[in-house]
């Protein structure tokens, strides 16, 4: 599947959708098919260990929602991201998952309607999703990935093996 466009958070989504493509049972004869795979992976894994990768989804989460969310909200994660952004290159630098987090909880508890809670939450719903996904940082990510593929895989796994046990 070729890349959609040349970003970071791009190529990991087009690698991502390919792999979760290729256990599904599409993929390519099997001269080419080792080589692609091999390909893919590598990839997935750099786009993966970036650090930027959170970064570049949560930017585009934040563009297309930008203008529905109030400013003050969208300001501070803004500034959060501006912080992690300056601090990218260092050892120690954590996605801000919870305090972004926090500020879309502390927005909340200031809405009195329930129907503005849940349009808010509604809005904000694929930030909150993000923060989710990377609330163990980077690693705790990868983990998560790995361990949904691998029990991807061993599902499909018994369906393989009855296939190759009635072959004579």
């Amino acid at each position: 599947m070729p890349v959609v466009g040349d970003k970071l958070n791009q190529v990991y989504q087009s690698c991502k959708t390919t792999l979760e493509n290729v256990f599904n049972g599409y993929c390519l004869p099997d001269p080419y098919f080792s080589t692609k795979v091999k390909e893919i992976i590598e990839k997935f894994m750099k786009a993966l260990r970036d650090p930027t990768l959170p970064l570049l989804e949560l930017q585009e989460v934040i563009s297309s929602i930008s203008g529905r969310i109030p400013a003050s909200v969208e300001k501070k994660i803004r500034k959060l991201m501006t912080l992690y952004a300056s601090n990218i290159t260092s050892v120690l630098a954590q996605f801000p998952s919870q305090q972004i987090a926090s500020v879309i909880d502390s927005h909340a508890a200031t809405l009195q309607k329930r129907a503005d809670r849940d349009v808010f939450f509604l809005t904000t719903q694929g930030i909150v999703q993000l923060v989710q996904r990377y609330r163990n940082g980077i690693r705790g990510r990868m983990r998560v990935l790995f361990r949904s593929f691998s029990e991807y895989i061993l599902a499909l796994k018994p369906n393989s093996n009855m296939t190759s046990a009635s072959k004579p």
